[in-house]
């Protein structure tokens, strides 16, 4: 990595600390503010200190960020990502210049994953982040996905699956739970509904989307509930 190029590790829900006032860790914002921010760049110009999910940035990190983002020093730029702008705080974005990234073509996505031999999922939006699942999930579920679901009786199959994978403990890994699994399967639920006739398999996807927000609500226990509220509406959205 570039010596003059700061970029805060992505953790999956971790949210970017404030840091301890006497000895503040790695990646906190006090440890970035006494140890990179003000001291001049090893090779380069410009320093750039980029926080790839600016999401994550706590309360109090914001608090103690503002007053070095007024007062930045001249070779010091800070890149914030969001996939959304209202993810970002608004005392961030006023003191910002907010910059919107199109969609690239597909043919140029696949070149991209082609390029640096990473796998290429429509699915994945163009992302070349790796799932944190077992390598051949992915086609496990197209196969029950693609093509299948076309009466409420294969909505029901496919639950019957899903169960089935869960009770299976060799399935599951460290970085690989269960909730990740479900998050997988309505995912490809709407690349499969996006393919064709989208208009009407708009409540299909809205569903999903309601399905994917309770999956990160922090309650513990309930996918198998919201699974199940799923299966439901999707069968009955069928038969109309």
């Amino acid at each position: 990595s570039h010596p003059d190029i700061v970029w805060f590790p992505l953790e999956k829900n971790k949210q970017i600390p404030i840091g301890k006032e006497d000895n503040p860790e790695e990646f906190s914002i006090r440890w970035l503010i006494r140890t990179r921010l003000y001291y001049r760049p090893h090779l380069s110009k410009i320093r750039f200190i980029t926080i790839p999910d600016a999401s994550l940035i706590g309360n109090e990190a914001e608090t103690a960020l503002l007053k070095s983002l007024e007062e930045a020093p001249s070779f010091t730029r800070f890149l914030f990502i969001v996939n959304d702008l209202e993810q970002l705080k608004e005392t961030i974005i006023s003191r910002a210049v907010c910059i919107p990234f199109g969609y690239l073509p597909q043919q140029v996505v696949k070149e991209l994953h082609s390029k640096n031999s990473v796998p290429y999922y429509p699915a994945k939006g163009g992302s070349m982040v790796s799932f944190d699942c077992p390598p051949d999930i992915i086609e496990q579920i197209n196969q029950k996905i693609e093509g299948n679901l076309r009466q409420p009786l294969d909505y029901l199959r496919l639950e019957e699956w899903i169960l089935e994978y869960k009770e299976d403990p060799s399935n599951w890994k460290e970085d690989f739970s269960f909730k990740d699994f479900l998050d997988l399967v309505g995912l490809l639920l709407l690349q499969e509904f996006a393919k064709s006739d989208f208009d009407s398999n708009l409540p299909k996807m809205d569903a999903i989307f309601r399905f994917k927000e309770k999956l990160h609500e922090k309650i513990h226990g309930q996918e198998n509930i919201a699974l199940s509220l799923l299966i439901h509406e999707l069968s009955l959205l069928e038969q109309k």
